[in-house]
């Protein structure tokens, strides 16, 4: 299946499930992935999507069609046109353009990611700078200094986090130990071999998601680097993935499927009149120790 990038329809699913029943959902949302194409298929925001299509095929409402905000071509607003909905949810961080975008096409939105906005649309947040927090700190619980980041740094929470709990700690953040990099596999595979040509030796990284971390993790095991014996990796997100990979991944728990079903419920609301003001929803995080960050070795304490 992923060799063929074959993606299930979810919503050619819950249609049949409504003609098995008798009954088709009367009224439409839409589902728009704010940074990228590959958010698509990303692990983490399908997990929210499918919550979200199921939470709102219950309460009579069927995700019609999702886009990219990268892909925002005649074709899509010719969709966006012919089809309208009732509601729309954008997964990820918005940009000005995107907001123009929103406000122009759509009534009801609600926003649904790591990283809050600042906006009057409900929203609903795992808070990104609070999990990068925890997943600093439990490093530096692990004697861990000398710790690089490896993610996006632009209007990006997680990066935020990294930042100020290094300063917190009177570390004086290394530029040359924090690498830009997507928030991708192959982004995290880039990333890992990038930290191995670092002029200076960490013994930990913070990666930004959990597939930045597994690409590291290849290219540091390729170059036979021991994790975590001698560098621990952390990521956020807890996909399924961060468990059958070797080492299984450390990682902060953010519940998807949770923020999915949240999402429905507070668009549904606002489209049927039941919320007035702005509402902002945070749901907690968690870590989850597994085997891929340990203590730092005896000269890093």
């Amino acid at each position: 299946v992923r060799e063929s990038g074959y993606i299930p329809n979810q919503n050619a699913r819950l249609l049949r499930m409504g003609e098995e029943s008798g009954s088709l959902p009367s009224r439409s949302l839409c589902c728009i992935f704010a940074r990228s194409d590959e958010m698509m298929n990303d692990p983490f925001f399908s997990r929210i999507a499918r919550a979200l299509e199921q939470e709102a095929f219950q309460r009579g409402y069927i995700v019609r069609y999702s886009l990219s905000a990268r892909r925002l071509d005649t074709a899509a607003m010719e969709m966006v046109s012919a089809y309208p909905v009732d509601g729309a949810v954008v997964l990820g961080r918005l940009d000005q353009q995107l907001m123009r975008f929103l406000r122009a096409h759509y009534h009801h939105v609600v926003a649904t990611g790591l990283n809050p906005i600042e906006s009057d649309y409900d929203q609903i947040v795992c808070s990104g700078y609070q999990a990068a927090r925890a997943a600093v700190e439990h490093l530096f619980s692990l004697g861990h200094r000398q710790i690089a980041y490896l993610g996006e740094v632009d209007n990006e929470a997680r990066f935020r986090g990294y930042y100020d709990a290094l300063k917190e700690r009177r570390i004086v953040p290394d530029r040359s130990l924090i690498l830009e990099a997507p928030l991708t596999a192959s982004g995290g595979y880039e990333g890992g071999r990038r930290l191995l040509e670092l002029p200076r030796p960490v013994t930990a990284v913070f990666c930004a998601n959990d597939q930045t971390a597994i690409g590291a993790v290849k290219a540091l095991r390729e170059k036979s680097v021991s994790i975590p014996g001698q560098l621990s990796v952390i990521g956020i997100d807890d996909i399924e993935m961060s468990r059958y990979i070797t080492p299984m991944l450390t990682t902060i728990h953010i519940p998807a499927e949770e923020m999915g079903r949240q999402t429905a419920r507070t668009l549904i609301e606002r489209i049927e009149g039941r919320r007035r003001l702005p509402v902002r929803i945070e749901v907690p995080f968690r870590l989850v120790r597994r085997e891929s960050a340990a203590a730092a070795p005896r000269s890093e304490e």
